[in-house]
């Protein structure tokens, strides 16, 4: 879908059309994770064409010129690891960061912080899913895995803060 601008287009005029087609008040984009190996790989140009979808999307929703009360929103759930935002040197071919925290605020309308998915499987330890802050005991993934890291790096790289939600898994 994101291969070319053309898809680009394709996916944003048909999202925004079954949207409102279907009364929602916009789409949530839930990419995991442009530009790394999760469950699938994902190339280091997706970083670049996520971020075209994004301005794609909110070029499109500014042309539509509808009334604010009826303004559709954009928004993103994202990861929050640390590779996610930053270039992670021990990842070859993967080494771009999925999400460019300032250009995520510029162009959606608010950005989920998926604070739920700190830990998980992929771990041999067990502690608390989502510290508030990074505590001497729990050095995982080099304690980066805690609120308070994660606000101070997004913050750190320009986004913009009334639009950062902490993210909380239904």
């Amino acid at each position: 879908m994101v291969s070319s601008d053309a898809g680009i287009n394709s996916f944003v005029r048909n999202s925004m059309q079954y949207v409102r087609e279907n009364g929602f008040d916009g789409i949530d984009l839930d990419w995991e994770y442009p530009a790394k190996c999760s469950v699938n790989c994902s190339p280091e140009g997706d970083a670049a064409r996520f971020r075209t979808l994004c301005e794609r999307f909110r070029s499109e929703i500014d042309a539509e010129n509808v009334s604010p009360a009826n303004k559709m929103l954009v928004t993103a759930a994202v990861g929050i690891g640390q590779d996610k935002i930053y270039p992670d040197p021990n990842n070859p071919g993967h080494t771009v960061p999925s999400y460019d925290p300032k250009h995520m605020t510029d162009y959606l309308d608010f950005v989920n912080l998926m604070s739920y998915d700190m830990h998980g499987h992929w771990e041999s330890e067990t502690g608390h899913q989502a510290l508030a802050h990074k505590i001497s005991s729990d050095d995982r993934l080099g304690g980066t895995t805690n609120i308070e890291w994660i606000l101070d790096n997004w913050l750190d790289m320009g986004a913009d803060p009334s639009k950062l939600f902490l993210g909380k898994r239904l």
